[in-house]
């Protein structure tokens, strides 16, 4: 099995030591966060805007909040989350359930639409086999990429050359990843897959078929180089994807790597962080570390690796983003007595900054280039650790309402009804809200806000006005949650019936009286 080209340097260069030398920033303080005031608000000039989809680990709630802490949206589930949460182009929540209290475990996915309406809930768990853990991944098919295991016994792992003394008497784990294309309101075909065991290689036992050199195989697992009794062998614990690119990435916690696969063919392409996992010579760079992601195009690091390294063992944790074209450490991000043994993640911003997330202490919070907190946020409804976070960034001008509302010859006090639609013209879900409307009449909508992925239908009732023979107009004004600027109006007419009265005047119409005059005046 060979490395494929494009990512050969990457694994080569892990060979050597790099001359590149890192932007590391130290901010100092003390505790988990240095000293620096709650900023609950975007209003700071230095802070980028947006939204923040939350769920804590001891909690069926998740929210989604702007950044000066106000809730959006709440959904609730009958579970706790196992144990992401991702919101969808078309403004839906993706949210693993846990089934299972074993370390990152899950068992399962739900989809939940922006009113709250579970229209998902996919399961793939049976206790001591199989079930899905710690992550998923949204693709952009509408499939969904999760992490898995496959429990194996104490026999099976030894045919695979794992050294007997280090094998747990009920058997250990193995990784699998999961391609899931929904089916039904409960189903799911799987519809790719990949399994860690199809890739090992050991060097312990000479009689077994995966037997090699470990140090000519970096395209393989040595199945032995982890020797602790942990029954999560690997202990994966997140995953992303590259369209572009067709990759997967994961995080290896229990090697301290990160693993690249190629979606087409299966097979392991790039692996950094520890090369001591394939003999190699280097540095180990990772301690325990989580939430590996790809920095999005056109934002600042484009194509690199971003990855909190909790740095268990090494005594501080940090936020590192890895250049894969030469396997360096090109930025990091720690300060004084910074270290979050478990979970946490981070996010690179379209404006260069960085959005952290210290599991630890359920706050977030957000830093420049130089190191600079610029903002921070304290998580509601935190009863354990937030595993991880998800940011959504507003497009410009999403806001496009269709229709208008006109009625004509209404009875006063009577209630008529119309409609409207509100369009998302952006590329991330809107969150909108109505902001105006008429002070004439009682008005009631369908809804008077919420989260929209491409359009949504919004129904009005209006209790007509007790004056007769009268006109009425007005608008409706749309606005973006997070952009006062984006905002769409919806044109309003209403006329009561108009009384034409018994004078000597109205007659005239036989004197030839021209129309629009009297048009005029009965019109009025």
């Amino acid at each position: 099995m060979l490395i494929r080209n494009g990512f050969a340097i990457g694994i080569i260069l892990l060979y050597i030591i790099s001359t590149v030398t890192p932007i590391i920033v130290e901010k100092q303080g003390t505790g988990a966060f240095p000293n620096v005031p709650a900023l609950n608000t975007y209003e700071n000039s230095a802070t980028e805007p947006g939204l923040i989809l939350y769920t804590p680990m001891l909690s069926t709630n998740t929210y989604l909040v702007n950044r000066d802490g106000t809730v959006l949206t709440n959904w609730q589930s009958n579970y706790f989350p196992g144990l992401s949460a991702y919101l969808l182009p078309n403004g839906n929540l993706l949210r693993p359930k846990r089934l299972n209290f074993e370390p990152g475990a899950s068992g399962g996915i739900q989809e939940f639409s922006p009113d709250g309406t579970l229209i998902w809930d996919y399961t793939y768990y049976s206790y001591g086999e199989y079930m899905t853990h710690h992550d998923v991944k949204p693709l952009p098919n509408g499939n969904v990429l999760a992490l898995s295991h496959i429990s194996l016994s104490y026999s099976e792992l030894v045919t695979f050359g794992r050294n007997p003394s280090n094998v747990l008497p009920g058997g250990m784990k193995l990784e699998k990843i999961l391609e899931i294309k929904p089916t039904g309101p409960t189903s799911g075909d799987i519809v790719w897959e990949w399994c860690s065991a199809d890739h090992l290689i050991q060097d312990f036992d000479p009689t077994k078929l995966n037997y090699g050199v470990v140090g000519d195989h970096p395209e393989l697992i040595d199945i032995n180089y982890y020797d602790g009794l942990d029954e999560d062998l690997f202990h994966c614990n997140s995953i992303d994807y590259n369209q572009e690119l067709d990759k997967i990435l994961i995080s290896c916690r229990n090697f301290n790597e990160l693993w690249i696969i190629n979606h087409s063919t299966g097979d392991l392409i790039y692996r950094w962080g520890n090369p001591e996992t394939y003999r190699a010579d280097g540095e180990q760079e990772l301690f325990w570390q989580h939430d590996a992601t790809w920095i999005k195009p056109d934002y600042p690091g484009a194509g690199h690796l971003l990855v909190f390294n909790n740095g268990v063992g090494r005594g501080f944790s940090s936020v590192d983003e890895i250049d894969t074209s030469v396997g360096t450490i090109v930025w990091s991000y720690t300060h004084q007595n910074f270290l979050s043994a478990m979970y946490c993640g981070a996010a690179r911003l379209q404006s260069g900054n960085t959005l952290i997330c210290d599991s630890d202490y359920g706050t977030f919070f957000e830093v420049t280039p130089d190191g600079t907190t610029v903002w921070q946020y304290q998580a509601q409804d935190y009863n354990g650790k937030v595993f991880k976070i998800d940011y959504i960034l507003p497009n410009e001008n999403q806001v496009d309402c269709i229709g208008s509302l006109s009625w004509n010859d209404i009875e006063p006090n009577s209630t008529v009804t119309g409609s409207f639609i509100i369009r998302n013209k952006g590329q991330t879900p809107l969150v909108w809200n109505i902001s105006e409307y008429p002070e004439w009449g009682t008005w009631g909508f369908s809804a008077s806000g919420g989260i929209v992925g491409e359009e949504v239908n919004i129904t009005v009732t209006v209790v007509v006005p007790t004056q007769e023979d009268a006109e009425f107009e007005g608008f409706i004004k749309v606005i973006s949650h997070d952009n006062q600027e984006d905002y769409d109006i919806v044109p309003i007419y209403l006329q009561t019936p108009l009384k034409i009265q018994s004078e000597p005047s109205t007659v005239v119409i036989k004197s030839h009286i021209p129309y629009f005059i009297l048009r005029n005046k009965i019109c009025r």
